[in-house]
């Protein structure tokens, strides 16, 4: 995976897919951050309370996303709007809601694309249940299955 900038991830140059992953930062990142987000609140946009919503891009390919998750191939193979049309960009849009932290979903999304050199294979508790709430949610065990195992 080559990283191109904080906001945007790399999984594949060739990548036809942006994943748009919201995520809150925590209250301590929140404060870090509160005079960066100060030119937000004057612009009348909304942030969480308990922290501040950022985005991270991600490009991969829907080809590997199809093969490994189920739930990627119902949104692509069907009639949804994500499949529909692509954007300015050339690249298909999947924009998720802010439920999963972008670590776990960058560790699911390397083992997807075959870059499983990447991953650690020291994993504190708290991140494997983050990683199982992304693998539950693409429904891609399968694919993931002989990282747990190893």
């Amino acid at each position: 995976m080559d990283t191109k900038s904080p906001e945007m991830l790399v999984f594949d140059e060739d990548g036809d897919t942006l994943i748009i992953l919201p995520y809150i930062t925590s209250a301590t990142e929140a404060a870090d951050d509160q005079k960066s987000n100060s030119n937000a609140e004057k612009n009348g946009e909304k942030q969480p309370a308990d922290g501040i919503l950022k985005t991270v891009r991600m490009k991969v390919s829907k080809k590997h996303l199809v093969l490994a998750s189920r739930r990627a191939q119902k949104l692509f193979l069907g009639p949804w709007k994500e499949t529909e049309s692509r954007g300015t960009d050339g690249l298909y849009h999947w924009l998720f809601e802010p439920f999963f932290t972008p670590e776990a979903f960058e560790i699911v999304l390397n083992i997807i694309h075959g870059h499983t050199k990447g991953v650690s294979d020291q994993i504190g508790l708290a991140t494997l249940a983050d990683i199982a709430a992304v693998v539950d949610d693409l429904q891609c065990e399968d694919a993931v299955w002989f990282i747990v195992k190893s």
